[in-house]
């Protein structure tokens, strides 16, 4: 999407894990403490659900046939000329996918299990948000995007009251609370837009872009 936009500043990916350029220079990391991989792991290891696991350079993913019925979640914003996809590949997920962990995230159409597993993790210490309704994303505690924007708009030199950001799920929460003005779509999840500074129109209704006309640009329709 930055390609198509001609977008040539940083990009905040993987839930806040890392900053980088649209060309993959890496700014700055923010990985998982290393026990909270190791109790992260232990819980989800065996749900049979899509596992997956970004680290620098890569994604790795577990279990990738139980999703075959919902492509976009397989197949959608996953690779790329950045991240390489590595499936289901148990030795080398042991290997390679649990250090330098920018975050993991569980898939599945089984909001039951989902719950259950989200109980878990937070009560091992755990940060746990969704960005779908069929998944949960983990972190260590404190880290998400609202530290990478932070991070960011020191990098450029921005008071956190020039920043704006835009979001729709609970992994944008902390980015809002970051942010000058913290702004919820239309089509958010009610705890985001409960913590929001304004609400836009829904995406479908170009919201991001007729809010940025009316409240930054100043323009009429």
């Amino acid at each position: 999407m930055a390609e198509t936009l001609g977008v040539n500043g940083p990009l905040i990916v993987a839930n806040g894990g890392c900053v980088m350029t649209v060309d993959g220079e890496v700014l700055k990391e923010f990985p998982m403490r290393e026990k909270d991989v190791e109790s992260a792991y232990a819980i989800v290891k065996d749900c049979g659900a899509l596992i997956t696991s970004y680290v620098r350079g890569a994604i790795y993913r577990l279990n990738t046939w139980t999703m075959d019925n919902r492509p976009p979640e397989k197949l959608s914003y996953f690779g790329g000329d950045v991240f390489d996809v590595v499936d289901d590949d148990p030795a080398r997920f042991q290997q390679e996918a649990l250090e330098g962990v920018y975050k993991m995230e569980v898939y599945s159409n089984d909001t039951a299990l989902l719950a259950e597993l989200r109980e878990k993790l937070v009560k091992a210490g755990l940060s746990v948000s969704s960005s779908f309704k069929t998944n949960i994303e983990i972190t260590s505690p404190g880290l998400g995007k609202g530290q990478a924007v932070a991070w960011l708009a020191r990098y450029l030199g921005i008071d956190r009251e020039q920043v704006m950001c835009f979001g729709d799920n609970t992994n944008d929460a902390s980015m809002l609370r970051a942010a000058g003005v913290g702004v919820a779509m239309g089509n958010a999840v009610a705890e985001l837009k409960a913590q929001a500074n304004l609400v836009a129109p829904p995406c479908a209704e170009d919201g991001l872009a007729r809010l940025l006309r009316d409240c930054v640009f100043d323009e009429e329709a």
